[in-house]
């Protein structure tokens, strides 16, 4: 499904080139983080689409990023286990665009904010102890914002086509909410805390520029 949509997205940006403004330099660049179609490193699974606005030597970028994932099993002695999870993270910023012939390298920060639910539930078959069988239900939700650094490196292979990778990190602010029915047995907490990482985590991206 990932791989589809990716092709999708991909033919959509080519098709821009056909109404591109015919002037020396291009402004504006859509791209799509091409990971899923090649099966490489992927911090979060998730598709990003990415747009940036050139304005006097500063890039202003603005990207969202979207996973949707849901899976079932059933085991030999009739236990079925189902999971399901979303997550959304819009982001909003402004970085620093350095060329040199045809590499480009970007220095910049995003604004982001981060939106999850996972569920999962587990039915267990009837037992002498739970004649009617069993179901453990798990639920938790994040959200939060936080900032973005990060440096990336492109490569122009011609007026309206480049490659670029990403480097980022994040320092954000989540608050997690969490709820577990064990068989009857209700649990519910909230957290709230900062977390930050370093630019560990990679984007590739393909990038139509009109």
């Amino acid at each position: 499904m990932k791989t589809i949509l990716s092709f999708a997205l991909l033919f959509c940006m080519a098709s821009l080139t056909v109404f591109a403004q015919e002037q020396n330099k291009s402004k504006n660049a859509i791209g799509i983080d091409i990971q899923p179609l090649f099966s490489l490193y992927s911090a979060s699974g998730e598709n990003t689409l990415q747009y940036e606005r050139m304005i006097k030597g500063l890039v202003l970028r603005s990207g969202l990023s979207l996973s949707l994932r849901s899976e079932e099993d059933s085991s030999l002695n009739g236990t079925t286990t189902e999971s399901s999870s979303h997550s959304i993270t819009g982001r909003l910023g402004l970085a620093r665009q350095l060329t040199f012939d045809k590499f480009g390298l970007q220095l910049g920060a995003d604004l982001a904010y981060f939106n999850s639910r996972s569920e999962s539930s587990i039915f267990s078959p009837a037992s002498t102890d739970f004649p009617e069988g069993r179901e453990n239900t798990n639920l938790s939700t994040h959200k939060g914002y936080g900032i973005q650094p990060v440096v990336g490196l492109s490569y122009r292979f011609s007026k309206h086509f480049s490659l670029s990778t990403e480097a980022y990190g994040t320092i954000r602010r989540m608050v997690r909410n969490t709820y577990s029915d064990n068989g009857g047995i209700i649990d519910e907490s909230r957290q709230t805390g900062w977390s930050a990482t370093s630019l560990g985590d990679l984007r590739f991206l393909a990038l139509i520029h009109f």
